[in-house]
């Protein structure tokens, strides 16, 4: 089924995000459709992939790829993993609308960040390495208006101060650095999609709690981050995602997970107002702040 018409993400109002009026969002059991079916959630991605514009977890290679307005103004770079990647849909349609060229710098689980001192033996790990410094390099050359940065990975001891290390180069080269807050981790129910499949008419047994749902996930590390450097230009897209104090499965009849805790590209498409009520004026004002 064609997700365009899905209310998704559009059913949260920013009225209704207090527990007591969200929680009904999980609280339903059942839904008239789900889309994309939970059976092909996991094809259910954005056209990056296709594109080839995503460099592989065994590759240190430098891709990017152009979206939104090719002759656009005003440049924003989208900078991280597949985290990042999952916003693409929605980042594309706000930068048409708003006359932005949009560039995709991504790499699959790798943090954009300072690399660890010894990636050890570990493939993947020593292509990240490889791949982190070369990305900060095209960034400071390129120099776009605006990098809009986000990744997955639970928060550890070092992993934010390693970010500080990166953000704080591009801030100091006059590129305004946006977060993106990673979403929360779904925990306690194995593949979101599969529980649903199999939970077609208790809808509610396949949710999580929220508050650990973001301990699991990026945010943390994200938003220490931002403190530190002293930017306020976040965008938090969880209310909208997961409103209330657990995180639906499926909301206003988008199935939020493909994978792992990757966000399906429907409830993405359908989260592009939100996303823009708040990445917009940031880009506008960000000579400002």
């Amino acid at each position: 089924a064609d997700g365009a018409d899905v209310p998704g993400a559009r059913v949260v109002k920013e009225s209704e995000l207090e527990p007591a009026d969200a929680d009904r969002y999980w609280n339903a059991k059942t839904s008239p459709r789900i889309v994309p079916d939970p059976l092909l959630a996991t094809e259910d991605v954005p056209e990056v992939y296709a594109d080839g514009c995503q460099v592989g977890s065994a590759h240190d290679e430098i891709i990017t790829c152009d979206y939104g307005d090719p002759d656009g103004d005003v440049h924003v770079v989208m900078v991280g993993d597949s985290k990042i990647v999952q916003w693409q849909p929605a980042l594309d349609a706000i930068a048409q609308d708003e006359g932005w060229r949009l560039t995709t710098l991504a790499r699959s689980a790798c943090l954009f960040a300072e690399p660890v001192a010894d990636p050890g033996d570990d493939p993947s790990r020593i292509a990240c390495a490889e791949w982190n410094p070369d990305a900060l390099d095209h960034l400071l050359e390129v120099r776009p208006d605006v990098v809009v940065a986000s990744n997955g990975g639970q928060d550890e001891p070092g992993r934010a101060d390693r970010v500080i290390r990166y953000w704080e180069q591009l801030i100091d080269a006059g590129i305004h650095v946006v977060p993106l807050l990673d979403n929360p981790a779904p925990h306690g129910i194995g593949q979101v999609y599969e529980c649903v499949a199999e939970n077609r008419d208790d809808l509610s047994s396949c949710s999580f709690d929220a508050a650990a749902g973001r301990e699991l996930s990026a945010e943390a590390t994200q938003r220490k981050a931002a403190s530190a450097l002293g930017v306020t230009s976040l965008v938090d897209m969880n209310p909208f995602i997961c409103p209330g104090t657990r995180c639906p499965a499926v909301l206003g009849e988008a199935l939020v997970y493909r994978q792992g805790s990757h966000l399906t590209k429907t409830i993405v498409d359908t989260a592009k107002q939100h996303l823009a009520a708040q990445l917009v004026p940031i880009v506008e004002n960000r000579h400002s702040s």
